[in-house]
């Protein structure tokens, strides 16, 4: 484990601020995002792609069109307690990578902190994964925590 953090500080993340955004997923679908890996890969898939495009949006409408970001995911499978609770530890770099003055290169342009109502814009598009009842904090997926 520390070997793989180590590839990542020193060989894959870039020197640029970054930020973990983490996902839990609603009881009534931890058992079979358990057993489904491609079900799982899904949920991912539409997490990342809805913070990516948060990002590219907030950094579009300052002006920085055409924004790239990226992001390194920790799938998680259980709790402390080692109950069966799959989660998402995703690191994204806070911000975007832009073309520069002379159109050449990319530079970065970090992104101002989330509020709380940016947070829960990122999660509104993951309320109708969750189960057919309305969301509240005990159902549905609950907002994702960006610290």
């Amino acid at each position: 484990m520390n070997a793989g953090a180590l590839t990542l500080v020193d060989h894959v993340l870039p020197e640029t601020p970054i930020r973990q955004w983490v996902l839990t997923i609603p009881f009534p679908l931890r058992f079979p995002l358990a057993f489904d890996g491609a079900l799982l890969g899904q949920v991912l898939r539409i997490f990342t792609d809805t913070v990516a495009r948060w990002y590219r949006r907030r950094q579009a409408d300052r002006g920085l069109p055409g924004g790239q970001c990226g992001s390194v995911t920790a799938i998680h499978r259980a709790s402390s307690d080692l109950r069966c609770d799959p989660h998402f530890h995703c690191l994204f770099l806070d911000g975007v990578y832009a073309p520069d003055g002379d159109g050449k290169g990319q530079m970065f342009h970090p992104a101002p902190a989330p509020t709380q109502q940016d947070v829960e814009q990122v999660v509104e598009p993951l309320r109708g994964l969750g189960p057919a009842r309305p969301a509240t904090p005990a159902r549905g997926f609950a907002a994702p925590v960006a610290c």
